[in-house]
């Protein structure tokens, strides 16, 4: 899933309604990748296991972490928190076909998940 042909990539949204339009995913070390927004000049580097990883840029809040683990070949749970609270917990679900990536994002006490659809550039 983080070889050239999987998640890495660039991602944009086709959904225009959504504040995030362009998503980058990149390697990071052997056993990770890192999530970078550009329009917020953010960044996130994971490894699959289980750890709290620091978010970084000019927006994200002091004490914001992510951690992540995957569920299997196409797919990346990530859990991100507020000084150790669990905002809201995301499946990153890629195609069969590797083209398209789709982001469910369930908010800590929301009922109805925010589902955000990206398509590979």
């Amino acid at each position: 899933m983080d070889n050239g042909s999987g998640i890495a990539g660039t991602w944009q949204s086709t959904q225009a309604q959504w504040a995030v339009t362009d998503w980058e995913i990149k390697r990071w070390g052997t056993d990770g990748l890192s999530f970078i927004t550009p329009a917020y000049s953010e960044q996130l580097n994971l490894k699959f296991d289980g750890k709290d990883y620091s978010d970084h840029g000019p927006r994200v809040a002091p004490g914001s972490t992510s951690c992540a683990k995957r569920t299997d070949r196409a797919t990346i749970e990530i859990t991100d928190k507020l000084k150790g609270k669990v905002l809201d917990t995301q499946t990153l679900k890629m195609s069969d076909d590797g083209k398209t990536l789709t982001a469910t994002i369930h908010q800590a006490g929301v009922d109805k998940p925010m589902v955000m659809v990206f398509e590979k550039q």
